[in-house]
């Protein structure tokens, strides 16, 4: 709350003047006056005793006090708010401001006292008309100062097509240099009436508009200016979009809730220089392989001893690597003929042998991708199976078996899986080709 204190007269003048209410309270010596102007509070003092008061003119101050208590006692301590049940105190109040030429202008109101904005649209003449044109004409319109406006409305319509890119809407700067513009094609035969919007982009704004091969008949050509957002055209779900529809440019990010109640965004593939949004784990795949991150091996081994385990693949993880090794697919296959084979995998064995080495190929072939890190073996010697943590079967006549891990089977550093086969007879020849992400 601000205050202003004011000696009676003038207190009595800007008070009167405003048509406030006046307001006081009092003790035995003096009447403390005051009122209220929304957050302005305005104060006077009338001395009801001048006994032993020093520095007043005391003729004015009896004259004060007569005046306060003949003409505004009485009146004086209205309720500046009504109670719930009354009717609100009303007290005129005339609102207005300064327009662009200086000249003072009254806030008007409509019957139920609600503010009649004034920031209305206002039909451009300079770029609008309705005369049609001959074959190949053109129509401009006039250089308008639109800075002021936040959106531009055209609505078009003719019995004609337009020319190539006939609508042209022009930006300049300096009405000498129309630097940019948005062009259109007009056609009735895809859409009869067409509308357009744009934001103001430049001070000044102006529509060109050539005609086709044939004369018009017809041609409506509004233009308004708005000084506020409006929605843009709209279309229908079922309308067929013509590639001159008026639309405007969104790019938006997507994002989820990860496993740590985080949200990250969610990327995107580039495959032959265009791009995919990652919806699946071959997305993902492809990704990796695009980055030489993703590696295969595919190897035949012979099962020597049938209705037993036999020690197929050692698949490690080598201690003090960094990476983590992600199970994508595996093929599991009899290659015997009339024979079957039960595979179960088993984590971290007692290996007394690791067994030979197997290749390991980059998913990438040509342009140098890096050697993997893993380590792969086969015919390894084993103590102790480990853990066991997946089986399946798989025979006859060459039949296999495609086990996708998804991504999901994760081997982290210091860690190893043992591949055991249990074939239904001596000397089966089994394949096995897995493929895995590092990273």
């Amino acid at each position: 709350m601000f205050e202003i204190d004011l000696d009676y007269i003038t207190f009595k003048e800007k008070i009167n003047s405003k048509n406030l209410l006046w307001q006081y309270v009092e003790d035995v010596k003096k009447y403390d006056i005051f009122a209220f102007e929304n957050f302005i509070k305005y104060n006077t003092t009338v001395w009801k005793d001048l006994t032993n008061t020093i520095g007043f003119d005391n003729e004015q101050e009896i004259l004060n006090k007569i005046d306060f208590e003949t003409n505004y006692k009485t009146q004086a301590n209205q309720k500046l708010i009504a109670d719930v049940n009354e009717e609100p105190i009303s007290r005129p109040t005339s609102i207005s401001g300064i327009d662009e030429l200086g000249l003072k202008q009254h806030i008007r109101t409509d019957s139920s006292g609600f503010i009649i904005p004034t920031n209305r649209g206002i039909v451009s003449t300079s770029n609008s008309t309705a005369t049609p044109l001959d074959s190949g004409a053109t129509y401009v319109g006039t250089s308008e100062e639109v800075k002021d406006f936040a959106t531009i409305t055209v609505f078009l319509y003719s019995d004609q097509p337009s020319a190539l890119n006939g609508l042209v809407i022009e930006w300049s700067s300096d009405e000498i240099n129309w630097d940019a513009n948005d062009t259109f094609s007009y056609d009735p035969s895809n859409e009869a009436n067409r509308l357009f919007s744009f934001g103001s982009v430049s001070k000044y704004f102006r529509i060109r508009y050539t005609n086709g091969t044939e004369t018009q008949t017809e041609f409506r050509l509004q233009t308004i200016l708005h000084p506020f957002q409006i929605k843009s055209s709209s279309h229908r779900i079922g309308d067929t979009l013509s590639l001159e529809a008026d639309a405007e440019l969104v790019k938006s990010i997507l994002s989820a809730q990860n496993d740590e109640d985080r949200f990250a965004n969610i990327g995107s593939v580039t495959l032959f220089n265009s791009h995919r949004l990652k919806t699946s784990v071959s997305d993902i795949r492809l990704e990796f392989a695009i980055r030489n991150k993703l590696y295969i091996i595919s190897a035949d081994q012979n099962l020597a001893v049938g209705n037993s385990e036999n020690n197929v693949f050692l698949i490690r993880n080598p201690i003090g690597n960094t990476k983590k090794m992600y199970i994508s697919d595996s093929i599991f296959d009899v290659v015997t003929k009339d024979r079957l084979c039960i595979w179960r995998i088993y984590k971290n064995p007692t290996v007394t042998n690791v067994g030979t080495s197997v290749v390991i190929s980059s998913s990438r072939v040509g342009g140098s991708p890096p050697a993997s890190t893993m380590e792969i073996y086969s015919d390894p010697i084993t103590s102790n199976f480990g853990t066991r943590i997946r089986s399946f079967s798989t025979g006859t006549n060459s039949n296999s078996t495609d086990v996708n891990f998804g991504l999901g089977f994760i081997l982290e550093p210091g860690n190893d899986l043992l591949v055991v086969g249990i074939p239904n007879g001596n000397n089966v020849i089994v394949s096995l080709s897995l493929q895995w992400v590092e990273d």
